[in-house]
């Protein structure tokens, strides 16, 4: 987590339009820009094909300023960020609200500016049927919506704050304290673990961490086990003995040509 205090040169490369912007050098930079009301899921496909398409070696960059906005749009990004193989860094300059809140706590890191703040607070929807119908689908929601809450804020808030805030009572955190907070999420995350079973552990791959990636070692250490193959296949071939071909016996008769002769 980073205080925003210098533009970054690519920054200025970058067309003024879109909502979804690439550059390409050694790895490539996505910036997605979520700066209006969450809208439709349609409104999100260039988002979710970004995260689909970045490698573990490159950056997405999700640039956030907004109220909030339709759930069904926001889980799908949340998913789309946790399945995204390269680390995604949420900028938030200036008001992440509701929805919105739940989309930066599934990124990886967090970039705050001066005036960064969240909104917290409890979903809103309507219900249209039959009063059966309007029963059935407020029980229903009910479950869902306790469940997202839990899950979503789930270290982040406190067990007590969550239950506040699924009665009703809205929260407002100001950057210093969303500073704070964000620190203690991250260590939360790291204590839980990445969640897959099969998992054997972070940090077990041979990886570490706390050192950045380079794409140029990679590539280097790469090519060198490929040398190294071939220095053993070629060892391998010149260690075989050769046979003596055997003498081809001497032609006595013409060979005859097919009716239909191919080309080798």
């Amino acid at each position: 987590m980073t205080k925003m205090n210098e533009i970054r040169i690519e920054e200025m490369l970058m067309q003024p339009n879109g909502a979804v912007r690439e550059r390409s050098f050694p790895t490539k930079c996505y910036t997605l820009y979520l700066d209006n009301e969450i809208g439709a899921p349609s409104d999100y496909r260039d988002h979710m094909e970004a995260l689909e398409s970045a490698a573990e070696w490159d950056e997405v960059r999700l640039v956030i300023s907004s109220p909030g906005g339709r759930l069904d749009a926001g889980l799908m990004l949340i998913n789309g960020i946790k399945a995204c193989r390269a680390p995604v860094t949420a900028h938030i300059h200036d008001q992440c609200g509701s929805m919105a809140t739940g989309i930066a706590l599934a990124c990886d890191n967090w970039m705050l500016g001066d005036f960064a703040y969240f909104f917290v607070h409890t979903a809103s929807w309507m219900a249209y049927g039959k009063d059966s119908e309007i029963r059935s689908q407020v029980q229903f929601m009910d479950k869902r919506i306790d469940k997202f809450l839990h899950d979503m804020y789930d270290g982040f808030l406190l067990p007590e704050e969550i239950s506040l805030v699924s009665k009703g009572q809205d929260m407002w955190i100001d950057a210093e304290e969303l500073g704070e907070r964000l620190a203690n999420y991250q260590e939360h995350r790291e204590e839980q673990g990445c969640g897959n079973p099969e998992c054997g552990g972070c940090g077990e791959d041979g990886l570490n961490p706390e050192e950045p990636f380079d794409l140029k070692t990679l590539i280097k250490e790469a090519v060198q086990e490929a040398l190294a193959e071939r220095d053993i296949k070629d060892a391998e071939r010149s260690a075989k003995p050769v046979g003596t071909p055997s003498k081809r016996p001497p032609r006595t008769k013409k060979p005859e040509l097919s009716e239909n002769p191919q080309l080798g």
